[in-house]
Order: structure tokens, then C-alpha cells, then sequence
């Protein structure tokens, strides 16, 4: 049981408990339960930090016209755009701004796992884990074209407050001020196998771990409520997290005789997919016209997908001992080159945070010791 207390967002306590249990001489089993918290940091609480631009479809663009929802047009007008006005410029400058009203993230987390160590099969070791965490209160800040529609589509005076326009209508500045707008929920299984064994040749281990992320649901507060999006197997775009692979795994041999060591490892990563639309929709120009899009939507742009296939590396590693203080470790990291899938969200037009960079990656590790 720990106790808390903070200046900026008061006092509190979380616990935690956990129950081991040896089922029979092979089989333990464990269980857990924990609360957590973290209090906003001081950017979050009171630091405004100037953002890059980003691409933005105005919904006040031309608000006049036949076919526009008669409360946007309503607001727009309340709010002084010209009735003239027609976005020309894409881009908005961002200002990201702090909130010294927030509140403390809490969590909630629960697992169990289980480790089978036969005594039948010597070398073999089996495990399997099941884990949830669910967060609220967790800050984070609405998106620009969130915030443009909850003002003029909803009427929420805080996004309204945060819009800034030129005196022709022209969008300057949109502020995103830190809130405690999110819960998070998100479960996953992971699984293990080991086995060594030893030979006239020399000893080696053969090793697979899987992860698989069952659900990543974030719920969002807007004007009219929370917004819920399991996010599990997307790809999102910059940001963190950038994205969320359904599941990812490796495996590897390794073999060492008196001096000698090298191993073989095979990284896999699961499939996602990500949005694949822009404010280009409706136009020879769009990522759907273009070809861009590996699961296209001509009927409604909005709505295509581009797919980011499953991608498997491998890595090769030598090594030798000279000595109990001395080593020598080489390897080839993606010997075969696989490049990352190509994503139309990212600026690199890869995950940096999913994917390794393209190409081999080559390395040596001299070790020494001493004492």
C-alpha cells in the first residue's frame, strides 16, 4: 500500500497484491492485482508549446452553400466567419496548450500466468499469461478537426475558445488544451516456450515468445459523449502510440561449444491497417484516386484502408570467448533486407516506432572485464 500527495492534485493511495501458487511440482500458477496513478507532468498542467501545422478540412469552408448542415452554418455565422469565406490553405498552426486543472491517470491492473516445467521432459519449460489494464482520467488533447467540430457541429465553448481566424475567415492558430478526456482499456495474452538440450556437438536452446493484443479500446470524450475505437491492429499515424500491432512474436536457436556461440532469431511482426483518406477526398488527387490505398473505398473515400502486411526479420550473431574476462560478439541484424511496410500515415512513410530502419545492420561487440 503506498500513499500519495501531491501539491498541484492532492493526496490518495493505491495497492497492490500478488498470490503465488505451486500447483504440483511442475505447474505454478500466479495472480495479481494493482491500482496505479501518475500525476500530469508540468507541461501538461500549465506549459503552452507551439505545434506543427496540420492538414485540416474547415467545416465553416463555405458554409453558405446548398447541402451544408444548417447548425454549422448557423454557428459559423455566430462566430463572424464571412459568409464569403472558402479555405485556400490546408494548414493551421497548432498551440498545445496546458490544463492546471487536471487530475491524476488511475489504472486498474489484473493477470495471471501459469509455468509448466515438466520433470518428464527435462529442458522443456512452458508459460502463458493473461493480462488487462484499464486507465481513466487519462489526458490527452483533441485533435484540431475534433476540436472544429465539436465547436460548430456541438457547440462546446471551450473548443470554440481555443479557434483563432484571420479577418477573412482564414484559420491562424488552434489551441489543444490538456484534459482528462480518455479511458483506455486494453487486454493481451502472452506465451512461451523454451527447450535445451545438450548433444556431443555442443548445447543449444530453442526459444519462441508470441504476444497477441486482443482489444486496445480508447475512449474519447467529445461535445456529445465518449467516443469509443478499439485500436488494436492499427496503424495511427505520428503520435504516441503510433501503432498497435495485433500481434508480434519471436523465435530463436542458439548453440555454443566450449569457446563457440552463434544463434539464429526470427522476428515477426503482425499485420495493421490505418486510415488511408485525405483532405484531397472526391478528387483526382486523393490517396483512394491515386492508387494509394490497398483496400479502397471509390463510393466514399473517407473510408478506404491501406493494409500493412504481416513482416518477418531474421538476425545471425557469432561470438567467441578467448578468455573468462574476453569476448567477441558479431552479428547481422534483417540479413535478408526486408524492408518496413509502407504506410501513407507516417511522414517517413514507415512505423520507426514499429519497424527497424531499412536496410542490414551490421555490428561487433568486443567484452572485457575484470575485478
Amino acid at each position: 500500500l503506498r500513499f500519495y500527495r501531491y501539491s498541484d492534485t492532492g493526496s490518495g493511495h493505491v495497492g497492490e497484491t500478488t498470490l503465488n501458487f505451486n500447483a504440483t511440482r511442475d505447474l505454478s500458477l500466479q495472480a495479481g492485482w494493482a491500482q496505479g496513478f501518475r500525476t500530469p507532468n508540468l507541461r501538461e498542467l500549465g506549459q503552452a508549446i507551439p505545434g506543427s501545422a496540420e492538414t485540416i478540412s474547415d467545416p465553416c469552408s463555405n458554409y453558405t452553400a446548398t447541402g451544408v448542415n444548417p447548425v454549422i452554418a448557423a454557428a459559423c455565422a455566430a462566430a463572424g466567419v464571412p459568409a464569403s469565406y472558402v479555405q485556400t490553405n490546408p494548414q493551421a498552426q497548432i498551440l498545445k496548450v496546458g490544463n492546471p486543472d487536471l487530475q491524476p491517470e488511475r489504472s486498474q491492473n489484473t493477470w495471471v500466468s501459469a509455468k509448466w516445467v515438466p520433470d518428464s521432459v527435462p529442458g522443456l519449460s512452458v508459460n502463458l499469461a493473461y493480462y488487462r489494464i484499464t486507465i481513466d482520467n487519462a489526458v490527452n488533447r483533441l485533435s484540431a478537426e475534433q476540436t472544429l467540430r465539436d465547436c460548430y457541429q456541438f457547440g462546446s465553448s471551450l473548443s470554440c475558445s481555443g479557434i483563432s481566424r484571420a479577418p477573412d475567415g482564414q484559420l491562424t492558430v488552434i489551441s489543444r488544451q490538456t484534459i482528462n478526456g480518455q479511458s483506455v482499456f486494453t487486454d493481451w495474452l502472452t506465451g512461451g516456450v523454451q527447450y535445451d538440450w545438450f548433444t556431443p556437438v555442443g548445447g543449444f536452446t530453442l526459444r519462441s515468445d508470441l504476444a497477441w493484443t486482443h482489444r486496445s479500446t480508447v475512449t474519447t470524450a467529445t461535445a456529445t459523449g465518449g467516443k469509443a475505437d478499439n485500436q488494436a491492429g492499427t496503424e495511427l499515424g505520428p503520435g504516441e502510440p503510433s501503432g498497435i500491432p495485433r500481434w508480434s512474436g519471436t523465435t530463436s536457436l542458439d548453440w555454443s561449444y566450449e569457446s563457440l556461440s552463434a544463434g539464429w532469431q526470427l522476428r515477426a511482426i503482425g499485420p495493421m491497417t490505418e486510415a488511408c483518406s485525405d483532405q484531397y477526398d472526391g478528387t483526382p488527387s486523393s490517396y483512394t484516386a491515386l492508387g494509394l490505398c490497398s483496400q479502397p473505398d471509390a463510393a466514399n473515400p473517407s473510408l478506404s484502408r491501406n493494409h500493412l502486411g504481416t513482416t518477418i526479420y531474421h538476425d545471425l550473431y557469432f561470438g567467441y570467448q578467448f578468455s573468462r574476462s574476453l569476448s567477441l560478439t558479431a552479428g547481422v541484424n534483417n540479413i535478408f533486407g526486408k524492408e518496413p511496410p509502407i504506410s501513407i500515415s507516417q511522414p517517413l512513410h514507415y512505423d520507426p516506432a514499429i519497424y527497424p530502419a531499412p536496410g542490414r545492420t551490421y555490428y561487433a561487440s568486443l567484452h572485457y572485464s575484470w575485478g
